[in-house]
């Protein structure tokens, strides 16, 4: 089994504070994203610098969420597609992939289901 790599958490605070991110911080010190994190949320408390950065860092992802939510709301849902009840099926193919790809993929999902009946 191998060993535990000891994580020097001052290092990564101190790469924090400086302004890297979490993936910059990891790659420099051999660590993953989410070790890093961890470090992070369990030293919040201790700069208020890196607590400010911290909680504009959340508040950004959380309007970068609302603007991919919003986008996926923007997204005209074809009649024939809601009446098949395949919203979601449509939304999520779009967000992903387009909504060309989606469109084909209702057409695929309500051909095999006239074969299935």
């Amino acid at each position: 089994m191998a060993d535990r790599k000891i994580v020097d958490e001052a290092a990564v605070v101190a790469l924090l504070e400086r302004g890297g991110s979490y993936m910059e911080v990891a790659v420099e010190l051999g660590l993953s994203e989410g070790r890093v994190a961890r470090v992070a949320a369990r030293h919040s408390e201790s700069s208020p610098a890196f607590r400010e950065r911290l909680i504009a860092h959340r508040a950004a992802r959380a309007k970068h969420a609302r603007k991919i939510m919003a986008a996926i709301n923007a997204v005209q849902v074809p009649g024939w597609v809601k009446r098949a009840d395949l919203e979601s099926d449509f939304r999520d193919t779009a967000r992903d992939f387009g909504e060309d790809a989606a469109l084909r993929h209702c057409r695929r999902l309500i051909a095999e289901m006239r074969l299935a009946a």
